[in-house]
């Protein structure tokens, strides 16, 4: 399938439900194709079919974003089925509904079902797996009884309509001692009446058996059983903070281990808390919190000091705070375990003690230093927030299309949302690091009243996250890695690549002649200073690889709403001609002319002299012509980014020429490079004024071409390659190759 082809068609059917919904919004139910409003009916469709195939693009169509419903069960308004109104959102009700037939896996991310009221009435339902692992199992059955907060029956492409959850917090599974489990389903004999040791054996059977969502079920049903006593609590609790490890739910594993301390004398006591506050340490270490790992650890050691996982655990624990208050990575062992595992995700700490985030003049917030910082050293390393790994087959895999943006959730993208909600779901203490980020949506009615708080509300026990504002966010805010060691200058949507959010990198603004440059290193991002950064400065970095075509660029901007207003944009829209048709034209003769075919023939062999003369000649045209559009008026002192690649070409045909040295420093120019010689005690010594400079791949071959021309005498370049190197990719990693 072209892939073009299929994003074109999904986004004509997305507008195409856009007016289906404005067209019969706040309509009676009975609007909808009525073809499937029938127990049998949907009984034979969801019996015919089969849970989703492993191949092909599976699509999700929003109409429209709204807001979680942040209301409690005893505040809304029990509603029946026939009452729905299409495209609504019955902000103030709740409707129960019960599962029947076969629930079918329609997508990685999607479950829908066949459900009925208590009067008969039926309708599909379609609920999205952030919440699952709050629930007794990751799967829908038959016979499930579910409360849906403010229910949404939507408009689908053909006309039907269905039932629609997408905010986890917004239906839940009910047991039959809820308040709102209809009277008519429940069951005789059923298993809610357990006492609290029967529901711990069952939670230890379903622990014993990896099934920790059951298990963390059992142990929370045991927690409010009638008949339990103090100790019983505290075995529940560490059980239970055992479970909630696995299942990423660090905040609420680190709250009942530390619950479940006896603090007695006893050895057995001591143990017991021992396992507990180890499983507190491993919440700290997962919630990046090292300090109070380290000292978890550290007490479950003084109560079982010979414990190898406390001993570990504590070791990568102290490695973590050194990273994450000196700087000190070790980049050659982190590209090796992520060249070696094919694992994007390290185990690393954040270093972000060199920055802080402020207000800029009339750019919003804003990534400033908090002390001096040399050209080429760390300005921060962090690691993600939230990573969606690179799809396995783009071909298979789903594609959100986007209620705020009108575009895609692809790939890497579509994982890193649903990744994002689960974390902050899961873990609220997270939630203000994410939420705190940026959207840049012109969608109207998409702020409400919660838009701007970075704190998530605890609603009948259940965390409230916007699963639209986090969709938002990762459009905004998001990064495209690769599963390599050394990747850089990335940005967020390319197909087939891992996706990334950084929630400190993310305040960065861009400039073109940023001064700073980011580089990936599995799922941690390194940002390196290319020139030197005075405390209080502001960074910057390009968000997009400039080429010279300087209309491409603003196009390409316009994703974050904004123009940028550097020296050398400045310089463009005075000049304000475009240099495209000269840039199509070289790029198209290069890719057919590599360096190559000149290179060793007009400096080493005098009979193909007159080819390689040729084809020489013709590069240098495109760069006669292209210098014309960098008139020196205009661009004095700025980079001419449309020539760095022309001169690069050249400068590997003619490597042997007398004049590659000239080739060189012609490229350092056109990079925004100022030249000059300081003169020392030792002799003279080549410096750089970089305040205009602008750093790319290409100088760093240039560099590397020259330094391996030199084979004698001082040779600055040598230096300089692996200078710009270390700049550009983050660390020396790869550098040899």
């Amino acid at each position: 399938m072209d892939l073009n082809v299929m994003i074109g068609g999904v986004l004509q059917q997305k507008r195409a439900l856009d007016q289906l919904v404005e067209s019969r919004k706040g309509k009676p139910r009975s609007e909808a194709i009525l073809h499937l409003r029938t127990r049998d009916a949907l009984l034979s469709v969801y019996a015919a079919k089969k849970n989703r195939a492993n191949v092909g693009v599976r699509q999700v169509i929003i109409p429209a974003a709204y807001p979680p419903c942040e209301l409690p069960f005893t505040s809304l308004k029990k509603m029946r089925m026939q009452d729905l109104l299409l495209d609504i959102h019955h902000r103030n009700d709740v409707l129960v509904v019960r599962v029947f037939g076969q629930p079918l896996e329609s997508s990685s991310v999607q479950t829908c079902a066949a459900v009925e009221d208590e009067h008969g009435e039926v309708e599909q339902i379609s609920i999205y797996h952030f919440g699952f692992a709050r629930w007794a199992d990751q799967t829908l059955h038959s016979g499930d009884v579910l409360a849906v907060k403010a229910p949404y029956l939507r408009s689908m492409v053909g006309g039907g309509a269905i039932l629609s959850v997408y905010h986890p917090s917004d239906v839940f599974v009910l047991e039959q001692d809820h308040q709102l489990y209809p009277a008519k389903w429940r069951k005789s004999g059923s298993h809610v009446n357990k006492s609290a040791a029967q529901w711990k054996l069952d939670g230890n059977e379903a622990l014993k058996d990896k099934n920790f969502h059951k298990a963390n079920y059992y142990y929370g049903r045991g927690l409010s059983a009638s008949d339990l006593d103090d100790e019983l609590k505290c075995d529940l609790l560490r059980n239970k903070s055992c479970v909630e490890l696995y299942l990423g739910q660090f905040d609420a594993a680190k709250t009942n281990a530390l619950a479940s301390l006896l603090n007695k004398p006893e050895e057995k006591s001591k143990q017991l808390d021992s396992k507990a506050l180890f499983r507190a340490g491993r919440a700290l270490y997962e919630l990046s919190d090292y300090q109070e790992a380290k000292d978890a650890f550290q007490k479950a050691l003084l109560l079982s000091p010979s414990d190898k996982d406390d001993q570990s655990q504590l070791k990568h624990t102290v490695a973590r705070i050194k990273e994450e208050t000196e700087g000190l990575f070790n980049f050659a062992s982190i590209s090796k375990t992520v060249n070696s595992s094919k694992n994007i995700h390290v185990d690393q700490a954040s270093y972000l003690s060199r920055t802080e985030v402020r207000q800029t003049e009339g750019r919003g917030r804003g990534l400033f230093t908090t002390q001096d910082i040399a050209c080429g050293n760390i300005v921060l390393c962090e690691k993600a927030f939230t990573v969606g790994d690179t799809p396995k087959d783009i071909n298979n895999q789903d594609c959100v299309v986007s209620p705020s943006s009108k575009g895609l959730l692809w790939g890497g993208r579509t994982e890193a949302w649903f990744n994002a909600v689960r974390s902050i779901f899961n873990s609220p203490s997270l939630a203000p690091r994410l939420l705190a980020l940026c959207v840049t949506c012109k969608c109207p009615g998409k702020v409400h009243s919660r838009m701007t708080e970075t704190t998530v509300p605890i609603v009948d026990g259940v965390p409230v996250v916007d699963v639209f504002r986090v969709m938002e966010i990762i459009e905004a805010n998001s990064f495209g890695i690769s599963g390599s060691a050394n990747n850089s200058n990335s940005t967020g949507s390319d197909l087939g690549m891992a996706c990334a959010v950084f929630t400190r990198t993310s305040f960065i603004n861009h400039s073109c002649l940023g001064n700073a440059e980011r580089s990936f290193m599995g799922d941690i991002i390194i940002l390196r200073a290319n020139k030197d950064i005075p405390a209080g400065a502001e960074i910057t970095v390009p968000y997009k690889p400039v080429d010279g075509d300087y209309h491409l660029l603003k196009s390409s901007l316009n994703m974050w709403d904004f123009q940028c207003r550097c020296k050398l944009c400045l310089a463009e829209e005075q000049w304000g001609l475009s240099r495209a048709h000269i840039l199509l034209s070289a790029k198209s003769w290069e890719k057919d002319n590599p360096p190559a075919s000149a290179s060793g023939i007009k400096w080493a062999r005098g009979l193909e002299a007159s080819k390689a003369s040729h084809i020489s000649s013709v590069e240098e045209v495109f760069i006669d012509q292209l210098s014309d559009t960098y008139p020196e008026e205009i661009f004095a002192g700025l980079p001419k980014i449309g020539l760095m690649k022309r001169r690069l070409w050249l400068l590997k045909a003619c490597l042997d020429s007398p004049a590659a040295g000239t080739m060189a420093y012609q490229i350092m120019e056109d990079h925004g490079l100022k030249m000059d010689f300081a003169v020392s005690a030792t002799g003279e010594t080549l410096v750089f004024d970089r305040s205009n400079a602008i750093f790319t791949h290409d100088l760093v071959e240039c560099f590397q071409l020259m330094s391996r021309k030199i084979t004698g005498g001082p040779n600055p370049f040598k230096k300089l390659a692996l200078e710009t190197y270390i700049i550009m990719n983050g660390s020396a990693v790869g550098y040899e190759k």
